[in-house]
């Protein structure tokens, strides 16, 4: 008995190798299935757009009419100005004022929303100016402020 006799594999091991081994795959193109490819794949992204439940439309709240400002002040001496009011949460880092022409004019242009602002200049970092330009109301806590105006009307908005 020369001959060994082969023992028979498990079925789990002969899946294995198939997978395993490399497979030959051959494609030919044929130029006449290209067209009914091409129109089941337009009418499979048709079906998908479809099935698609519809993007609600976003209210867009229309932005509230805003009105460039100029804001000057004449402080001479000064290194440093900057204006603070209800417009920016009294935050002086917000609307710098810079050297404008003539020595001692400081200058910067703010939008503003329509309505009623108060303000007050920032000196220096420490001392508060009112605009003397500008109408004054009581703050409530014992000093003034500046007041402007912001208006819309038919003909634009505008600030008084």
């Amino acid at each position: 008995m020369s001959e060994v006799r082969r023992r028979a594999s498990a079925p789990a091991r002969r899946w294995w190798q198939r997978l395993a081994e490399p497979w030959e795959i051959r494609v030919r193109l044929r130029p006449w299935i290209l067209g009914p490819a091409l129109a089941a794949a337009a009418v499979l992204v048709l079906i998908l757009a479809r099935s698609q439940p519809p993007v609600p439309a976003v209210a867009v709240a229309a932005a509230p009419e805003s009105v460039y400002v100029r804001f000057v002040l004449y402080a001479p001496g000064a290194h440093r100005v900057s204006v603070a009011g209800t417009f920016n949460q009294w935050d002086a880092t917000t609307a710098p004022l810079a050297p404008a022409g003539a020595a001692g004019v400081w200058a910067t242009t703010v939008a503003l929303p329509v309505g009623q602002h108060q303000y007050a200049f920032l000196v220096d970092g420490r001392r508060w100016v009112n605009d003397p330009a500008a109408p004054m109301v009581d703050d409530g806590f014992g000093r003034r402020n500046s007041v402007v105006a912001v208006t819309a009307g038919a003909a634009g908005a505008r600030a008084l």
